[in-house]
């Protein structure tokens, strides 16, 4: 089946719940459906297209999503000579109900790539999942890869600190030049300032005004000649400083903060988790562990992530309320 510029086929155990409808999307123009089934997956896959190593790609379709306990991606794919996968570029997850949007995978083609493939996923897992997500407007080519970085730990500047964000940008050759707009808004997307700029350097700082405490997006998009424009955005907040007296183990607030399951065994995760509590005034935590992973012959302790985060949790002064949720089999 034809869309776009592309072929594409169907990789799925249940080839019914994936269809071209020739009017379904935006504008009555024709869209790939994929339909999710408990415990089941598939996926629609384009036709090969030749690429460059070193050149970065952007594969950006308008997908709209009526997804219930089911999920989907979209995927940049790039193979080799023989048609090996070497390495995959998600988008963002599908999930939930939501009108059509824009989603991307950007990627850069590594070292020995000669061929792209396109993926559209969707997967469901036992029990309820359902509904079905679609993809139309499907464009690919040549593109610039951006990645941001705030020089202020966790994205969080603290007042009357003005903070500083790095842009690298790879996939583009040489001294190719880029056009830069970047723009700050604020939690209800007023704007707050605005910049373009131009650049043949893979690298660029971007100087932050100094902004009132509240939560921001920084916003870019790099473009040139013959590529696809591409943008990324990074959200961060601004909060003022503690007061010097301020004893965090007196605040009221405790926090469901689940770190040992949602951070370990990552060191820098849980450090930042954290820190970001430390710097918010939070000196109580609420943290959950599994018996029956820690002690699965009984005697026998394996304290594993729950020492790792504990220890983080000590290092930061923090008092945990530690819960578990399970028992191990040999105590039923």
């Amino acid at each position: 089946m034809k869309l776009g510029d592309f072929n594409w086929h169907i990789e799925a155990e249940r080839q019914d719940d994936f269809w071209l409808d020739p009017q379904a999307g935006p504008g009555n123009s024709p869209a790939l459906v994929g339909r999710t089934f408990p415990g089941k997956s598939g996926r629609w896959v384009s036709e090969p297209i030749p690429i460059e190593e070193g050149n970065a790609y952007i594969f950006s379709a308008l997908v709209r999503s009526q997804l219930n306990s089911a999920q989907g991606r979209l995927e940049l794919v790039f193979l080799d000579s023989e048609g090996k996968e070497i390495s995959v570029s998600p988008s963002r997850t599908i999930f939930w109900y939501h009108n059509w949007a824009r989603y991307k995978a950007v990627g850069v083609a590594p070292k020995g790539a000669k061929n792209a493939i396109l993926r559209f996923i969707v997967w469901g897992p036992e029990g309820n999942s359902s509904g079905n997500a679609m993809i139309s407007q499907i464009n690919f080519g040549r593109s610039v890869d951006i990645k941001v970085e705030f020089d202020a730990k966790g994205n969080v500047i603290i007042y009357p600190a003005k903070g500083e964000a790095k842009l690298s940008f790879s996939g583009v050759q040489g001294n190719f030049p880029l056009k830069i707009k970047w723009r700050i808004v604020d939690f209800n997307l007023n704007q707050i300032a605005e910049k373009e700029t131009s650049t043949s350097s893979r690298e660029l700082k971007i100087p932050l005004p100094q902004l009132e405490p509240g939560y921001y997006i920084l916003q870019i998009e790099a473009s040139g000649e013959g590529i696809i424009a591409n943008d990324e955005e990074i959200s961060f907040g601004v909060i003022n400083p503690l007061p010097k007296d301020f004893n965090r183990k007196e605040s009221p607030i405790c926090l469901d903060a689940g770190m040992s399951w949602s951070y370990a065994p990552d060191e820098k995760r849980l450090d930042l988790a954290c820190y970001l509590c430390e710097i918010a005034g939070i000196g109580f935590l609420r943290d959950r562990l599994s018996w029956g992973e820690v002690e699965k012959e009984e005697g026998k302790y394996d304290w594993g992530k729950y020492k790792q985060a504990a220890k983080a949790q000590a290092r930061h002064n923090m008092t945990v309320y530690q819960i578990f949720h399970d028992c191990p089999a040999w105590q039923a």
